[in-house]
């Protein structure tokens, strides 16, 4: 997904939420916006991924947020997860917690697990 085009995304979600049956799961891994592997490759294309990025693809909070007017008929929802650097070493959940939300190359990957809503 982070080889695609604004456009081309959106269009990728919507045959993807067309293709899963209603609370099928699918999962989706890539490199986390604030890695150095999510803007290093010349075949990434801007912007990089985050968990917000997401967001867009769920219809409720589309609506919720008045941003219904998105050519998107996908509805996912969401829960994701982060894949650290295993060679960063923390000493306990909340340094680690606290190294995501502030330093770059601590996170490597992101993986969201989408589920298809009606």
């Amino acid at each position: 997904i982070e080889h695609l085009t604004g456009p081309e995304r959106i269009h990728f979600m919507d045959e993807l939420w067309r293709v899963l049956k209603p609370g099928a799961k699918a999962t989706i891994t890539t490199p986390y916006w604030t890695s150095h592997r999510a803007v290093q490759d010349p075949t990434h294309v801007f912007p990089p991924i985050c968990e917000q990025s997401y967001l867009y693809f769920d219809r409720v909070w589309r609506e919720a947020n008045k941003l219904d007017y998105y050519p998107i008929t996908a509805n996912f929802t969401f829960v994701y997860s982060f894949v650290l650097d295993p060679d960063i070493g923390f000493p306990d959940d909340a340094a680690a917690k606290q190294a995501t939300q502030f330093y770059n190359n601590v996170v490597d990957d992101l993986e969201v697990i989408l589920t298809r809503e009606a």
